[in-house]
């Protein structure tokens, strides 16, 4: 790498007088042809001379900086290499550690998800229990205690109805790091996937344009044939 950056540099500083004396040849043809009147044939000759020469010297200049342009053009491709070299380890930790936050933040979704099913459970259990034991109640003669227990059972539906969810936990602040919700494709079957959906083709199955629109819809939409998941995406900045 040094040596090859030494190269370039000698290249252009052996160069530079050689360079300089092109310019100044150049200036000398461009001030020429400012003065230069066509009034006969033979000034017309003497103008195709004299476009020939300027031609001539401008494929000379093109041929002097090419192996500068091809050693620089070579130096420019190690020192991508080298530095495609140097950021591959810090490419692949910071794959890791977000790999490990989004983890985490999916882990804490599928507990919340979890802790909340088993509350709806409970209480479409509640509900039930509550119905059986008014009509039991309701039976044997029991009113009072009957509509107490139709009371539970109002209780129990009007907290289902609520949704009975818990609040989504947002993750938790950290400086540098963001967060935003993705969608992952879990399965795909697609004899089931239709050909057209919301005006979008998407087959055969175009992956794109179905997390296009699951993104669109913000998790909302449903697709036959296609099963997706919510997760979290983990961004840094330094």
């Amino acid at each position: 790498m040094e040596e090859n950056k030494e190269t370039v540099v000698a290249v252009i500083q052996n160069n530079e007088t050689d360079g300089e004396n092109y310019v100044s040849v150049g200036v000398g043809y461009k001030e020429e042809v400012q003065h230069f009147k066509i009034t006969d044939d033979d000034a017309y000759a003497e103008a195709g001379k004299l476009g020939s020469k300027i031609k001539g010297k401008t494929s000379e200049v093109t041929e002097f900086f090419k192996p500068l342009k091809a050693a620089a053009h070579q130096a420019h491709k190690k020192i991508c290499d080298r530095e495609k070299e140097v950021l591959k380890p810090f490419v692949e930790a910071e794959k890791t550690i977000k790999r490990a936050m989004n983890s985490y933040l999916d882990e804490k979704e599928k507990k919340r998800r979890s802790e909340e099913a088993y509350i709806k459970k409970m209480a479409q259990q509640s509900l039930e229990e509550s119905i059986n034991k008014a009509t039991e109640l309701e039976a044997n003669g029991k009113i009072k205690e009957a509509e107490e227990a139709m009371e539970e059972a109002i209780i129990a539906e009007n907290f289902q109805k609520s949704g009975a969810s818990l609040p989504v936990q947002s993750a938790p602040t950290v400086k540098g790091v963001s967060t935003t919700k993705d969608y992952e494709i879990v399965s795909v079957d697609s004899s089931k996937v239709p050909i057209v959906f919301n005006g979008v083709e998407i087959r055969p199955v175009d992956m794109s344009a179905v997390k296009k629109l699951i993104k669109n819809s913000k998790g909302t939409i449903e697709i036959e044939g296609i099963e997706y998941r919510e997760v979290n995406k983990v961004s840094l900045r330094k």
